[in-house]
């Protein structure tokens, strides 16, 4: 299965669920998400204890949540989906997409993909992922890593993170030897180095955001999907 327009919410209700895994958050009401394992859909992992994790209500359609930081310099937020029902294969078709914005971009790091399951996610990369990061002067970046080869390194796509404006990001495996990367329904960066990217390895959707600095950083995740060829 090909995924042609990755800047619309690419999840057609009756047509792609034959043949592919499909899993799509929309966070209307109240999220479910949890710091326990297990417990809920979504584990928040809160590496300084001072991060909190919030929902805008708003008289609008769909839903969004937020992350806010703590102030202190290295507090950091994120949540994971439970399990790894995600793994890049040969002769299938993998597909991410998420749509966020950050409302202060300087002294900031974040990151959005799917990634093996890891306890401190933003502050130290899982062993496995694919996804986009943003550096801390706003830059927007890939990056691939896979235990059974390296890492690709943070790779500028040329695009600047703006801040408080939604941005949809999306990446595609073609099942063969390249990730896509997509930011706006533009294509941005490819890699191709196979041997780097996690095929075999179970990922799920992460995102998560770090304040670099003594100001509150807040992040708004409106959706989320994730997409898989059925095995």
């Amino acid at each position: 299965m090909q995924y042609t327009n990755p800047i619309l919410p690419s999840f057609v209700p009756g047509q792609a669920v034959g043949g592919a895994h499909v899993f799509f958050d929309d966070f209307i009401g109240t999220p479910d998400v949890s710091k326990t394992a297990l417990a809920n859909q979504w584990l928040q992992t809160d590496e300084t204890g001072t991060s909190v994790l919030g929902v805008q209500v708003a008289n609008t359609n769909g839903g969004v949540v937020e992350f806010d930081t703590h102030t202190t310099d290295d507090s950091d937020v994120s949540i994971q989906l439970q399990g790894t029902s995600f793994v890049p294969e040969f002769a299938k078709t993998l597909y991410f997409e998420t749509r966020l914005k950050v409302e202060g971009v300087a002294l900031t790091q974040a990151f959005f993909g799917l990634a093996l399951t890891d306890a401190t996610p933003v502050a130290g990369f899982p062993a496995d992922f694919i996804g986009f990061t943003m550096a801390t002067d706003a830059d927007l970046e890939i990056r691939v890593l896979s235990t059974a080869g390296s890492d690709s390194g943070d790779l500028d796509t040329g695009i600047d993170v703006v801040a408080d404006t939604f941005i949809v990001l999306a990446f595609e495996w073609d099942g063969i030897d390249t990730v896509r990367f997509f930011a706006d329904g533009a294509h941005v960066k490819s890699y191709s180095t196979v041997a780097d990217i996690p095929t075999g390895i179970g990922l799920s959707p992460l995102l998560g955001i770090e304040n670099n600095g003594t100001t509150a950083k807040k992040m708004t995740i409106d959706y989320v999907l994730a997409m898989a060829d059925r095995s």
